[in-house]
């Protein structure tokens, strides 16, 4: 299966005449944002879905809707504004939010009053109005700044050129990003470029005040004037898992339009930055726009929790929750838009798979690995393309094949002499443009490295240890357990600078000792002065760092 680090290289977002710059000037604020919570009076009167309205507490950028009790269903309710005397705005339906008595943020652009009608006024109780003014940037100068770079649909505007507050905690990463989820933001299409950090402001206050989340929901938010702009922290360069789709936003990255494309499609300036913009982050997660990811439900309206749900690697949020997100004028839009990010960029590797098989004299607590099986695929014909085995502890390579097509296959079969498991041998793909300006690499475990080995010391050596100097192998007594068959090494560091002082065991495959400790006796070298050390067991064959581990301090008497 496709793997890849939590964290991508910053370089990695050139995506020739794409995604070229991540540079962005914050946007310093004079104000921050404010909102209120303001109850709207739904007694039951003789027409029961006539409007009834508020006046706010302040004018307001963003709106939303919360309530105590009850269900609101689609098209249930509507809202309008006021955003001076007799300028009402045209009724709009409330979109309820994926989870919670809440609805979506919507941009109202400076409204004092507010009114709802539809027959939920009848159904719902507790109903309040909750209003966010977005806050105030210090010079109008930094808006004009943004608005003039919104165009540019080659560059991110990191959260300091929005003003973005900290998030309440460090962000969760994923292991891989399988896919892209479109959303819009369900807001009137006439705002102006100038405007758009202090509607990012009001969502993401009214996704942590209203809806209690950590951050903004939205890994990213493209605007009608095609700017793209970095949502939720550390999303840029790590696959952060959002929280844009109830019960899918691990291994996914959610996208959202800003504006309401029910009806009207995205701007040409949008839908050029969302072309760009998927088929850099899928480019990166080495995933093929137009397949399929499979995803695992953590929880869902649309489907049983724990049920594994293949859907489009580019999907709208309707596809994942009963929603009408993220319109059906840009729902319509999607396969072409996967298409073409496809063939959008350089040089690339996608939808990396393979399958080994062991040797016939393999046991359970020792597995060889015989034959592996890689398959790709790539969307030019004369990209050139090499698949590569290597052993993941050392770096040699078991076996390398190249050429040209859109689909690229190579089987190798392991030399009888060659032991390595399959935990111990990374898959990698490298491709080039055929003029050799771009390369892009891929890296898969053969097995999933998440397993954990489970070393453990259960028999520690004795603090001071005095050398018989006969060079036999039982100065050091050390026992341990292991889950799963690793290469074990022991080392004797130095602790002032942790640099090795002798390599007591080298590397070797132990195999599984199950819940009975194996013991291993070592000899400290004759050379080695008195003091004191770390004596270092690990596992150098696994990947996950602190995991495997185990030092040990001992003094060493003459």
């Amino acid at each position: 299966m496709l793997g890849m680090r939590a964290r991508f290289p910053l370089a990695s977002v050139l995506l020739v005449a794409s995604l070229a710059s991540l540079a962005s000037s914050p946007t310093a604020l004079a104000r921050a944002p404010r909102d209120a919570s303001v109850p709207l009076d739904t007694a039951a009167r003789a027409n029961a879905t006539a409007a009834r309205g508020v006046t706010l507490p302040f004018r307001a950028q963003t709106l939303g809707v919360s309530w105590r009790a009850g269900a609101l269903a689609d098209g249930a309710l509507q809202l309008r504004t006021r955003t001076r005397p007799g300028a009402w705005s045209s009724w709009r339906d409330v979109e309820r939010a994926d989870v919670g008595r809440v609805s979506e943020p919507s941009w109202v652009g400076g409204a004092d009053q507010v009114q709802l009608r539809g027959r939920a006024l009848a159904q719902l109780r507790g109903v309040r109005i909750v209003a966010i003014d977005g806050g105030s940037d210090s010079s109008a100068r930094i808006g004009r700044d943004v608005a003039r770079s919104e165009p540019i649909v080659g560059t991110i505007q990191l959260r300091g050129a929005w003003g973005a507050a900290a998030p309440k905690s460090a962000p969760a990463l994923a292991d891989a990003v399988r896919g892209v989820v479109i959303h819009h933001t369900d807001n009137a299409n006439g705002y102006a470029c100038s405007q758009v950090p202090q509607m990012l402001r009001g969502i993401q206050r009214y996704h942590m005040v209203t809806q209690g989340w950590n951050d903004i929901g939205y890994n990213f938010v493209i605007d009608r004037c095609g700017g793209v702009w970095e949502g939720r922290d550390g999303g840029v360069d790590q696959s952060v898992i959002g929280a844009h789709t109830y019960g899918f936003n691990t291994r996914t990255s959610g996208i959202a339009l800003l504006g309401d494309h029910s009806t009207a499609r995205p701007s040409a300036r949008a839908r050029l930055a969302l072309r760009r913009l998927v088929a850099w982050r899928l480019d990166v997660a080495h995933v093929k726009p137009n397949s399929k990811m499979q995803l695992v439900a953590a929880a869902s309206a649309k489907f049983k929790a724990g049920s594994t749900v293949r859907v489009r690697a580019v999907s709208g949020h309707r596809d994942l929750y009963p929603t009408a997100c993220p319109g059906a004028a840009e729902y319509a839009d999607l396969d072409a838009l996967a298409a073409q990010a496809w063939r959008t960029g350089g040089a690339k590797i996608a939808n990396v798979a393979a399958s080994y098989q062991l040797r016939s004299s393999s046991t359970p607590t020792h597995a060889s690995v015989h034959s592996v099986a890689v398959s790709l695929v790539t969307p030019w014909v004369a990209q050139r393309t090499t698949i590569r085995l290597e052993r993941a502890s050392t770096g040699e390579t078991l076996g390398s094949r190249s050429g040209r097509g859109l689909t690229r296959r190579a089987s190798f079969a392991l030399a009888d002499d060659v032991d390595v498991p399959p935990w111990d041998v990374v898959v990698v793909a490298t491709a080039a443009t055929p003029s050799g300006s771009r390369a892009r690499e891929a890296r898969v475990m053969l097995q999933d490295a998440g397993a954990d080995p489970g070393l453990a010391i259960t028999t520690v050596p004795a603090s001071t240890i005095t050398p018989n100097g006969d060079g036999v192998d039982d100065d050091i007594t050390l026992a341990y357990t292991l889950a799963l068959d690793y290469r074990l090494q022991v080392e004797l560091l130095d602790p002032a600078h942790a640099s090795r002082v002798a390599l007591l065991q080298s590397a070797r495959y132990v195999g599984v000792t199950g819940d009975t400790p194996r013991e291993l006796r070592l000899a400290i070298p004759t050379g080695v002065a008195a003091g004191s050390y770390v004596l270092r067991a690990s596992l150098p064959a696994d990947t996950a760092a602190g995991r495997s581990v185990r030092d040990l301090p001992i003094t060493i008497a003459r």
